[in-house]
């Protein structure tokens, strides 16, 4: 929760043109963490013969993720556009954060049900 705390923070932060790198200096800190937990998701995922047994959440956390790869496609193309003649390093991090966004919600999704079918034994 923490991950997507930070990457809120940093989103907004660029949303009103503030680069979150001059408030906070570490925060590539936080990609690092992403990565170290995104491992055994990526793992899972080329062990599985299922794929699309990942992600078996509950209806809600699905069409939350969903929403969140909307926001992070219109971002990344809106970026595209955007950077081609106004690349600011607040745009950056826009993008960049809503990636975040995406991936610490997704893993933080992972996580909660892997808890929760061990708790059930399942």
């Amino acid at each position: 929760m923490g991950g997507i705390a930070v990457s809120l923070w940093a989103h907004v932060e660029s949303l009103f043109r503030i680069s979150p790198s001059s408030l906070f200096r570490h925060v590539w800190i936080f990609q690092l963490i992403l990565f170290i937990i995104l491992v055994p998701i990526v793992i899972e995922l080329f062990r599985s013969k299922n794929s699309g047994n990942i992600l078996r959440s509950p209806q809600w956390m699905q069409i939350v993720l969903y929403a969140l790869l909307v926001y992070y496609g219109a971002h990344f193309y809106f970026f595209l556009y955007w950077s081609a003649s106004h690349l600011s390093s607040a745009a950056t991090w826009r993008m960049f954060s809503s990636g975040w966004l995406l991936l610490f919600s997704l893993s933080a999704v992972y996580y909660t049900v892997r808890l929760e079918e061990s708790k059930r034994g399942t």
